[in-house]
């Protein structure tokens, strides 16, 4: 074994560490990313559930309650989708 050799084995050692160390990431904007998204599938899946639930035991006043929430969900989320989409065409239109 050639001392070339050891030295190209150790610089691909090294850059397998640095590939590794890039791709787990870290840092506090990650946690807090991951968080968010635990927190939002928690929520969607409580949401769900409840609902299931509603149905599953016909009871109409919880149904009420998650149609009222559904339809202003619904009713803020298309319009402000709509308009973001027109505003981004118009943007890209005077580029």
């Amino acid at each position: 074994m050639n001392t070339e050799t050891t030295v190209r084995g150790a610089e691909r050692a090294r850059r397998t560490e640095k590939a590794l160390r890039a791709q787990s990431a870290t840092g506090s904007k990650v946690i807090w990313s991951r968080l968010g998204l635990i927190a939002v599938v928690l929520a969607a899946g409580i949401f769900w559930g409840g609902l299931a639930w509603a149905l599953w035991s016909w009871d109409t006043g919880l149904i009420a309650i998650y149609v009222r929430i559904a339809g202003v969900a619904m009713g803020v989320t298309i319009p402000v989708a709509i308009g973001l989409a027109f505003l981004q065409k118009l943007i890209r239109l005077f580029r």
